[in-house]
Parts: C-alpha cells; structure tokens; sequence
C-alpha cells in the first residue's frame, strides 16, 4: 500500500503517458474508505466530485467522468456530469450495463479522451 498523499507508481506513468498526449490532470481525488464505511466519497456518492468542483472551480454539469468501474458511470450521472467506460481493468466486464445506461465505452484512456472532445465539441454546437 502506498501512502495516501504521494503518487504510487502507476499515477505517475499514467500522468506521463496522459501528458505525452496532450492531457494533463488538474487534481487526482480518491476515497480512502472501504465499502462498509459510512462516507460521502466513495463512488457512486458525489463527495470528490464536490471536492473538485471546490477545488478546481468547475462545473460538474459540464465535465466528464472516466473511469473503470460501473460505479464511475453512476457517478458522473449523480453529479450531472457525462461518463466514459474504459475496458481497462474492470471495464469489460461493466461495458454492457454501461452502454445500457447510455455511457460511451472506449478502449483505453486514449479513446476516451478522443470520445470527450467530440462530446465537447458536441456540447459547444449545442450552445453556441
């Protein structure tokens, strides 16, 4: 286990490979708590999300919420925000509840990121 405020080694190499790409991570937030605590972060609870609309001054209504995990794609539709599935780690097992929630589900972080700026640009034809 690594200790809570240094980046393990795979937060490190996902942050490098993410910015080798162009994508750069503005705040990495986690739950420190087990499934059986009582606690307002742990997915699909919007807690981080409420940390990092605090933090980071955004809107969880315009974000995107990416991850591995069915509980990822409950999240963003908890806080009003758009989810990706990854087929990474648990992901492909998820992907079919995910796409019957109406999530996009992509092959890695870097589909996804292609997935979030089409829905970007979607979003800003919408409003523009």
């Amino acid at each position: 286990m690594f200790p809570s405020r240094r980046p393990t080694p795979s937060k490190a190499r996902v942050k490098e490979l993410l910015e080798a790409e162009g994508v750069s991570i503005a705040g990495w937030y986690r739950c420190p708590h087990g499934p059986d605590d009582d606690c307002a972060c742990r997915k699909p609870l919007p807690g981080m999300v409420d940390d990092a609309a605090r933090d980071l001054d955004i809107d969880p209504s315009r974000s995107f919420v990416i991850g591995d995990k069915l509980s990822d794609v409950e999240l963003a539709a908890a806080v009003g925000a758009t989810g990706l599935l990854v087929t990474t780690g648990h992901g492909a097992a998820e992907a079919g509840k995910a796409r019957a929630k109406g999530c996009d589900v992509c092959r890695d972080l870097l589909e996804a990121r292609r997935g979030v700026l089409r829905l970007a640009g979607a979003s800003a034809l919408l409003r523009g």
